[in-house]
């Protein structure tokens, strides 16, 4: 039997699905960071009654931003894996090493904007806890070392 052009089609689908399959797991992360980010800027935007908070404001925010950042995080896996990983490669011993880190870049943007939110929200930077937490457990672990000598 010939195949037909949704048959090619289907297996052609399933081809490019099968090939961006190590980059999915990055992509999701990604979009649950956003995820979390459009929920703070919707509580953000509520709190502050400067506009309405509408299903269609979220999605016209939501939808193009992560679509756009899944577009990044899979053309860089497909140089990754055609070309970058050969560069890569004699440097680290992490595959797809390019991927991942534009994949923690857009984290890391996420992030920064849910903090700002935060801010907003709460009245402090969860960050700048953060950071000061980071200090003072580096200095009580530098008292306990210098106790011990």
């Amino acid at each position: 039997m010939k195949p037909t052009i949704i048959d090619i089609a289907i297996s052609l689908f399933k081809g490019i699905l099968f090939f961006f399959t190590p980059a999915v797991y990055l992509v999701l992360g990604v979009a649950f960071v956003s995820l979390i980010d459009s929920y703070y800027g919707i509580k953000k935007v509520k709190k502050e009654g400067t506009e309405k908070a509408t299903s269609r404001g979220f999605r016209m925010g939501y939808v193009p931003k992560v679509c756009g950042y899944t577009l990044v995080i899979l053309l860089t896996y497909f140089l990754d894996h055609y070309l970058l990983n050969e560069f890569t490669s004699n440097w680290v011993s992490i595959q797809n090493v390019s991927t991942k880190i534009v994949t923690i870049i857009l984290i890391a943007n996420e992030v920064v904007s849910i903090d700002e939110n935060w801010q907003v929200i709460k009245g402090y930077s969860f960050l700048k806890k953060f950071q000061n937490m980071v200090i003072k457990v580096k200095n009580i672990k530098k008292e306990i070392k210098d106790e011990e000598i």
